[in-house]
């Protein structure tokens, strides 16, 4: 399957996996969580590193990072004390139009914990 195809359907589906990762601290409490996206291709999981290049290519970095930003909100109603991290593209950041559209989305969620874009 040729890549482009692959994140088209990705999107269109709701977007990756989603997995959870907790970053411990030496005394044995989770500092956050770090949420990983993979994409299944029909055979195995790929993970962001390897299709993440390919999102930017197409130009659909905005969307992608979208997408994410929206499902990781439910998340805080899970984890209502936890410290969320997700990866987010640079380009996107530097958008004006998604920096408004992220702002006014978490200004919308109660959070008790924290968000980390990075």
């Amino acid at each position: 399957m040729r890549w482009r195809t692959l994140i088209e359907q990705m999107l269109s589906r709701g977007g990756p996996r989603i997995y959870q990762k907790p970053a411990v601290m030496k005394n044995g409490n989770v500092h956050h969580r770090e949420l990983m996206c993979r994409i299944f291709d029909g055979t195995e999981e790929v993970i962001s590193a390897e299709y993440l290049p390919m999102v930017l290519q197409f130009g659909l970095s905005e969307e992608y990072d979208r997408q994410q930003i929206t499902r990781l909100i439910p998340f805080l109603s899970f984890w209502p004390e936890e410290n969320l991290a997700l990866q987010v593209t640079v380009e996107s950041l530097i958008r004006p139009r998604f920096q408004r559209w992220l702002r006014d989305t978490l200004r919308k969620v109660r959070i008790s914990g924290e968000i980390l874009l990075g």
